[in-house]
């Protein structure tokens, strides 16, 4: 009966260590800049796009959210694509690597305040997205205004918010020739208004220790049933 007690016991910890670990896979913010609508923002006419920089932590993460705050100036129906772009290590984006969107529509409004804090800010959610992301590495959201309509990005005058330690330096860019150069490239303490969020992927000695519990916990079951076996018959 001690004997049985201690592999109890034992399977009890290895379990809730392998619960403990699984439970460390949560939900880890990338950028937010969504503290505040003040501030200003930038527009795109046709053809012109945005792109906010942001960086993952040690381990590798599985992209969830891609949220924007953007406008429609000109009062004519406008439609964005967004886009997960590689970074070419200069600080600008390189290639396209995930569609988030191919063409959500920005429904047409205006407002007369069109400069600083504008009142008609559309948030647009983008959920349950699917694609991996490497440790430590620079990625862009881009933003590709697809129509005629003037869009707008808001660009709050406070700094961002994420948790990769230590905090990443953001670039925030616009281009006006389909990424064939970028502009405003500088550091910055602020950004565009983008919130990307993202599951943490477990390190590899994570994935090994979840491995190891699961392995002892099956042995540990085995013996256990062998043990009741012998002591019934």
């Amino acid at each position: 009966m001690r004997r049985i007690l201690n592999h109890t016991f034992i399977l009890s910890l290895v379990l809730m260590s392998a619960f403990a670990v699984a439970s460390a896979r949560a939900d880890v913010i990338l950028y937010n800049n969504w503290q505040s609508q003040a501030g200003q923002q930038q527009f795109a006419g046709s053809g012109n796009w945005f792109a906010q920089s942001f960086t993952t932590g040690s381990a590798g993460a599985n992209l969830n959210d891609v949220s924007l705050m953007v406008r429609n100036e000109s009062g004519l129906a406008g439609s964005i694509a967004v886009e997960i772009y590689s970074s070419t290590g200069g600080n600008t984006p390189n290639a396209s690597l995930y569609t988030v969107t191919a063409g959500a529509t920005i429904p047409a409004f205006y407002d007369s305040n069109s400069g600083n804090n504008p009142t008609d800010v559309k948030e647009s959610f983008f959920h349950n997205l699917n694609f991996d992301l490497d440790p430590a590495t620079q990625y862009f959201v881009v933003v590709k205004n697809l129509g005629s309509a003037n869009i707008g990005i808001k660009y709050p005058n406070v700094a961002p918010v994420t948790d990769v330690s230590p905090t990443p330096t953001y670039y925030d860019l616009i281009t006006n020739n389909s990424g064939a150069s970028w502009n405003n490239g500088a550091p910055t303490t602020g950004g565009y208004g983008v919130y990307v969020t993202a599951t943490a992927v477990p390190e590899p000695a994570t994935l090994g220790l979840l491995a190891t519990a699961a392995v002892t916990a099956g042995g540990l079951l085995r013996l256990r049933r062998r043990t009741s076996r012998k002591q019934s018959a």
